[in-house]
């Protein structure tokens, strides 16, 4: 950014393949000091925020699937400062007194010493965004995606079976989002020698995620499912083709290599059997 501001049609990392790129710059990542686990909740102090690079937040947000892995993104990225309604606090202000301006998130759920987060609403979050971006992966390739995709991102509505509808959709929810965390660009400059840059702000961490969310989603000609892990990625090279694996980073040639191996071994099995049979139809004594 420091030469001025990017080409933002050119959001994807071309090093790292991340699911949104660095080209705008986002807020940092604010990490409690002190973060625990305990049954089906995450617990939090907010003392001591520890600022972290915020690249990489949505692609470990969507492989989520349990109680550790919410702790694990929380250390790295920072909690999602959710309510006592179980939305983002960021969704809710109040006036102060005697200005027009607005200031306040909702009240969190335990006291200052004990904030928590439902688990539950973690993995909520963590499905619908996964979904929206193998959606709109979907999409980009003529598809309409999954039905428990759909039912992911709306489960009061039925899956839409036409693909402007689709696209509308996907958007409205990636808007929401936005909405919710109350992200918006401003204008970062602490040295005259230096240009200023836009960044997405507001929000905290689920802010960050809703950002990225956004830049994904524009860029989703790029995004493919990985056959390893069935997590989005975006995939550098061409699209992949129809019937045949693609891997993503994580996975790479390891996973590829062990899928081989195991439909090698089913069609050995396959063959044995066959091989079997016939020799039995062969032998009348048997």
């Amino acid at each position: 950014m420091q030469d001025g501001l990017a080409d933002i049609a050119a959001l994807t990392d071309p090093e790292d393949g991340l699911l949104s790129g660095r080209l705008w710059p986002l807020s940092q990542a604010r990490v409690p000091g002190r973060l625990t686990l305990a049954g089906d909740r995450l617990y939090y102090q907010h003392d001591a925020l520890d600022g972290r690079d915020p690249a990489g937040a949505l692609d470990a947000f969507i492989r989520i699937r349990g109680g550790a892995d919410v702790l694990r993104f929380a250390q790295r990225y920072g909690v999602l400062s959710l309510c006592v309604h179980g939305l983002p606090a960021s969704h809710y202000r109040v006036p102060l007194p005697g200005t027009a301006a607005t200031a306040a998130w909702c009240p969190r759920p335990g006291g200052p010493e004990d904030v928590f987060e439902p688990i539950e609403r973690w993995l909520h979050y963590a499905r619908q965004a996964g979904a929206i971006v193998r959606v709109a992966s979907a999409l980009q390739n003529g598809e309409l995606g999954t039905v428990d995709d759909w039912l992911a991102l709306d489960p009061d509505l039925l899956p839409p079976n036409a693909v402007g509808d689709s696209c509308r959709r996907v958007a409205g929810r990636v808007n929401t989002w936005l909405r919710l965390a109350s992200v918006q660009p401003g204008l970062h400059w602490e040295d005259p020698q230096r240009r200023a840059e836009i960044r997405w702000v507001g929000g905290g961490t689920f802010g960050i995620l809703a950002a990225q969310l956004l830049l994904a989603t524009s860029h989703s000609h790029s995004l493919a499912t990985c056959t390893g892990c069935g997590s989005p990625y975006v995939r550098r090279q061409r699209a992949p083709q129809r019937g045949k694996g693609n891997f993503c980073a994580a996975c790479g040639p390891t996973v590829a290599a062990r899928l081989r191996k195991r439909r090698q071994r089913a069609r050995d099995d396959s063959s044995g059997d066959s091989h079997a049979d016939s020799h039995a139809d062969s032998n009348p004594h048997t």
